[in-house]
Protein backbone atom coordinates (compact mmCIF):
# COMPACT_ATOMS: atom_id res chain seq x y z
CA UNK A 1 0.00 0.00 0.00
CA UNK A 2 1.54 3.36 -0.98
CA UNK A 3 1.93 6.11 1.58
CA UNK A 4 -1.15 8.30 1.21
CA UNK A 5 -1.00 12.06 1.45
CA UNK A 6 -3.11 11.93 4.61
CA UNK A 7 -0.68 9.56 6.36
CA UNK A 8 2.27 11.56 5.09
CA UNK A 9 0.85 14.73 6.64
CA UNK A 10 0.09 13.01 9.95
CA UNK A 11 3.59 11.58 10.27
CA UNK A 12 5.19 14.86 9.21
CA UNK A 13 3.22 16.64 11.92
CA UNK A 14 4.32 14.00 14.41
CA UNK A 15 7.95 14.58 13.45
CA UNK A 16 7.53 18.34 13.94
CA UNK A 17 5.99 17.79 17.38
CA UNK A 18 8.81 15.42 18.35
CA UNK A 19 11.47 17.92 17.32
CA UNK A 20 9.67 20.52 19.47
CA UNK A 21 9.80 18.23 22.49
CA UNK A 22 6.05 17.63 22.48
CA UNK A 23 6.49 13.88 22.75
CA UNK A 24 3.02 12.89 23.93
CA UNK A 25 1.39 14.73 21.06
CA UNK A 26 3.88 13.25 18.61
CA UNK A 27 3.09 9.77 19.91
CA UNK A 28 -0.61 10.39 19.39
CA UNK A 29 0.06 11.41 15.78
CA UNK A 30 2.10 8.33 15.02
CA UNK A 31 -0.51 6.06 16.63
CA UNK A 32 -3.22 7.73 14.56
CA UNK A 33 -1.18 6.95 11.44
CA UNK A 34 -0.80 3.32 12.54
CA UNK A 35 -4.61 2.98 12.71
CA UNK A 36 -4.97 4.21 9.12
CA UNK A 37 -2.40 1.88 7.54
CA UNK A 38 -3.13 -1.50 6.01
CA UNK A 39 -1.81 -3.97 8.59
CA UNK A 40 -0.40 -6.06 5.75
CA UNK A 41 1.99 -3.25 4.83
CA UNK A 42 4.75 -4.63 7.03
CA UNK A 43 7.45 -2.18 5.96
CA UNK A 44 5.37 0.94 6.62
CA UNK A 45 4.06 -0.44 9.92
CA UNK A 46 7.62 -1.20 10.97
CA UNK A 47 8.80 2.29 10.04
CA UNK A 48 6.04 3.93 12.08
CA UNK A 49 6.82 1.81 15.13
CA UNK A 50 10.47 2.81 14.78
CA UNK A 51 9.33 6.44 14.84
CA UNK A 52 7.31 5.68 17.97
CA UNK A 53 10.35 4.05 19.55
CA UNK A 54 12.62 6.98 18.79
CA UNK A 55 10.03 9.41 20.14
CA UNK A 56 9.71 7.46 23.39
CA UNK A 57 13.49 7.17 23.69
CA UNK A 58 13.94 10.92 23.25
CA UNK A 59 11.35 11.34 26.01
CA UNK A 60 13.47 9.03 28.20
CA UNK A 61 10.69 6.43 28.34
CA UNK A 62 13.00 3.53 27.69
CA UNK A 63 10.54 0.74 28.45
CA UNK A 64 8.05 2.25 25.99
CA UNK A 65 10.84 2.61 23.44
CA UNK A 66 11.70 -1.07 23.79
CA UNK A 67 8.03 -1.99 23.38
CA UNK A 68 7.70 0.02 20.17
CA UNK A 69 11.02 -1.20 18.77
CA UNK A 70 9.97 -4.80 19.43
CA UNK A 71 6.73 -4.16 17.55
CA UNK A 72 8.73 -2.70 14.65
CA UNK A 73 10.89 -5.81 14.49
CA UNK A 74 7.84 -8.07 14.46
CA UNK A 75 6.68 -6.31 11.28
CA UNK A 76 10.06 -5.99 9.56
CA UNK A 77 11.33 -9.51 10.21
CA UNK A 78 11.31 -11.51 7.00
CA UNK A 79 11.06 -8.47 4.73
CA UNK A 80 13.62 -8.07 1.96
CA UNK A 81 15.63 -5.08 0.82
CA UNK A 82 15.90 -1.91 2.90
CA UNK A 83 13.78 -3.28 5.80
CA UNK A 84 16.76 -5.52 6.60
CA UNK A 85 18.75 -2.36 7.35
CA UNK A 86 15.87 -0.84 9.33
CA UNK A 87 15.70 -4.06 11.32
CA UNK A 88 19.43 -3.83 12.00
CA UNK A 89 19.09 -0.25 13.26
CA UNK A 90 16.18 -1.23 15.49
CA UNK A 91 18.08 -4.12 17.09
CA UNK A 92 21.03 -1.73 17.51
CA UNK A 93 18.82 0.79 19.34
CA UNK A 94 17.46 -1.93 21.59
CA UNK A 95 20.97 -3.19 22.39
CA UNK A 96 22.02 0.34 23.32
CA UNK A 97 19.01 0.77 25.62
CA UNK A 98 19.56 -2.58 27.29
CA UNK A 99 23.19 -1.66 27.95
CA UNK A 100 21.97 1.58 29.51
CA UNK A 101 19.57 -0.44 31.69
CA UNK A 102 22.44 -2.85 32.55
CA UNK A 103 20.51 -5.77 31.07
CA UNK A 104 23.61 -7.18 29.44
CA UNK A 105 22.13 -10.49 28.32
CA UNK A 106 19.39 -8.85 26.25
CA UNK A 107 21.90 -6.27 25.03
CA UNK A 108 24.11 -9.04 23.65
CA UNK A 109 21.15 -10.77 22.00
CA UNK A 110 20.11 -7.63 20.12
CA UNK A 111 23.71 -6.65 19.35
CA UNK A 112 24.20 -10.03 17.67
CA UNK A 113 21.04 -9.57 15.61
CA UNK A 114 21.98 -6.02 14.65
CA UNK A 115 25.38 -7.16 13.39
CA UNK A 116 23.84 -10.12 11.55
CA UNK A 117 21.37 -7.88 9.69
CA UNK A 118 23.99 -5.22 8.94
CA UNK A 119 26.27 -7.87 7.43
CA UNK A 120 23.43 -9.37 5.42
CA UNK A 121 22.34 -6.11 3.83
CA UNK A 122 24.67 -5.40 0.86
CA UNK A 123 24.53 -1.59 1.12
CA UNK A 124 25.15 -1.06 4.82
CA UNK A 125 27.19 2.09 5.39
CA UNK A 126 30.71 1.37 6.71
CA UNK A 127 30.02 3.55 9.79
CA UNK A 128 26.88 1.57 10.62
CA UNK A 129 28.73 -1.73 10.32
CA UNK A 130 31.61 -0.42 12.44
CA UNK A 131 29.20 0.78 15.14
CA UNK A 132 27.44 -2.60 15.09
CA UNK A 133 30.76 -4.42 15.50
CA UNK A 134 31.72 -2.18 18.40
CA UNK A 135 28.33 -2.65 20.04
CA UNK A 136 28.59 -6.41 19.76
CA UNK A 137 32.06 -6.58 21.24
CA UNK A 138 31.09 -4.25 24.11
CA UNK A 139 28.03 -6.38 24.87
CA UNK A 140 30.19 -9.52 24.91
CA UNK A 141 32.56 -7.77 27.34
CA UNK A 142 29.77 -6.58 29.63
CA UNK A 143 28.26 -10.06 29.80
CA UNK A 144 31.68 -11.23 30.96
CA UNK A 145 32.43 -13.63 28.12
CA UNK A 146 36.05 -13.97 26.98
CA UNK A 147 36.91 -11.91 23.92
CA UNK A 148 38.51 -13.49 20.90
CA UNK A 149 41.74 -11.65 20.10
CA UNK A 150 41.15 -11.80 16.34
CA UNK A 151 37.64 -10.39 16.72
CA UNK A 152 39.09 -7.60 18.84
CA UNK A 153 41.65 -6.75 16.16
CA UNK A 154 39.11 -7.07 13.33
CA UNK A 155 36.73 -4.70 15.11
CA UNK A 156 39.55 -2.19 15.59
CA UNK A 157 40.45 -2.43 11.90
CA UNK A 158 36.81 -1.89 10.93
CA UNK A 159 36.49 1.17 13.18
CA UNK A 160 39.66 2.95 12.15
CA UNK A 161 38.79 2.51 8.47
CA UNK A 162 35.89 4.94 9.05
CA UNK A 163 36.37 8.66 9.85
CA UNK A 164 36.06 9.03 13.62
CA UNK A 165 33.43 11.76 13.39
CA UNK A 166 31.02 9.39 11.58
CA UNK A 167 31.03 6.86 14.41
CA UNK A 168 28.98 6.69 17.59
CA UNK A 169 31.25 8.52 20.05
CA UNK A 170 30.15 6.70 23.20
CA UNK A 171 30.44 3.25 21.65
CA UNK A 172 33.83 4.02 20.15
CA UNK A 173 35.10 5.33 23.48
CA UNK A 174 33.85 2.23 25.28
CA UNK A 175 35.48 0.00 22.69
CA UNK A 176 38.82 1.80 23.05
CA UNK A 177 38.69 1.33 26.83
CA UNK A 178 38.41 -2.41 26.23
CA UNK A 179 40.91 -2.60 23.36
CA UNK A 180 43.80 -0.56 24.75
CA UNK A 181 44.20 -2.17 28.19
CA UNK A 182 44.00 -5.56 26.48
CA UNK A 183 46.71 -4.58 23.99
CA UNK A 184 48.94 -3.23 26.73
CA UNK A 185 48.72 -6.60 28.45
CA UNK A 186 49.18 -8.66 25.30
CA UNK A 187 51.94 -6.70 23.57
CA UNK A 188 53.31 -3.29 24.69
CA UNK A 189 54.66 -2.55 21.20
CA UNK A 190 51.28 -3.19 19.57
CA UNK A 191 49.68 -1.07 22.30
CA UNK A 192 51.96 1.88 21.56
CA UNK A 193 51.29 1.54 17.83
CA UNK A 194 47.55 1.59 18.49
CA UNK A 195 47.92 4.70 20.66
CA UNK A 196 49.71 6.46 17.82
CA UNK A 197 47.07 5.36 15.33
CA UNK A 198 44.32 6.57 17.63
CA UNK A 199 45.78 10.08 17.81
CA UNK A 200 45.98 10.33 14.01
CA UNK A 201 42.50 8.90 13.60
CA UNK A 202 40.47 10.38 16.48
CA UNK A 203 42.42 13.56 17.18
CA UNK A 204 44.60 14.68 20.07
CA UNK A 205 41.78 15.52 22.50
CA UNK A 206 40.16 12.10 22.29
CA UNK A 207 43.52 10.35 22.34
CA UNK A 208 44.63 12.20 25.46
CA UNK A 209 41.34 11.51 27.24
CA UNK A 210 41.38 7.81 26.48
CA UNK A 211 45.10 7.54 27.23
CA UNK A 212 44.57 9.13 30.65
CA UNK A 213 41.81 6.66 31.46
CA UNK A 214 43.87 3.68 30.36
CA UNK A 215 47.01 4.81 32.21
CA UNK A 216 45.21 5.75 35.45
CA UNK A 217 42.91 2.76 35.42
CA UNK A 218 39.44 2.81 37.01
CA UNK A 219 40.32 5.63 39.45
CA UNK A 220 40.85 8.02 36.54
CA UNK A 221 37.32 7.45 35.33
CA UNK A 222 35.85 9.17 38.35
CA UNK A 223 36.88 12.56 37.02
CA UNK A 224 36.29 11.75 33.38
CA UNK A 225 33.73 13.53 31.23
CA UNK A 226 32.85 10.18 29.68
CA UNK A 227 29.78 8.38 30.88
CA UNK A 228 29.88 6.13 33.93
CA UNK A 229 29.40 3.10 31.72
CA UNK A 230 33.04 3.46 30.70
CA UNK A 231 34.00 2.79 34.29
CA UNK A 232 32.25 -0.55 34.19
CA UNK A 233 33.84 -1.49 30.88
CA UNK A 234 37.30 -0.99 32.35
CA UNK A 235 36.53 -2.45 35.76
CA UNK A 236 35.08 -5.58 34.15
CA UNK A 237 37.66 -6.11 31.43
CA UNK A 238 37.10 -9.66 30.21
CA UNK A 239 39.67 -12.32 29.53
CA UNK A 240 41.15 -12.41 26.03
CA UNK A 241 41.23 -15.72 24.18
CA UNK A 242 44.69 -15.99 22.69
Amino acid sequence: MPLTEEIRQITAHGCTLKESGRYNEAEACYLEAVKKIDKEDKELMGTLYIDLGKNAEDDNRLDDALKYYSEAISHLEGCKGEPILENAHTHFNMARIYLEKMDNKNALDHAERALEHDMRYPFTAPADLADARAMHLIAVAFVGNPLNKQVLFDTWACLKAVPFKLLNYQLTSQFLLILLPALRTLDPDVYQCAMNEMQSWAGRDVAEEVSMLVEQGPSGLRVSTLRKRLQRSLLRLPDIDK
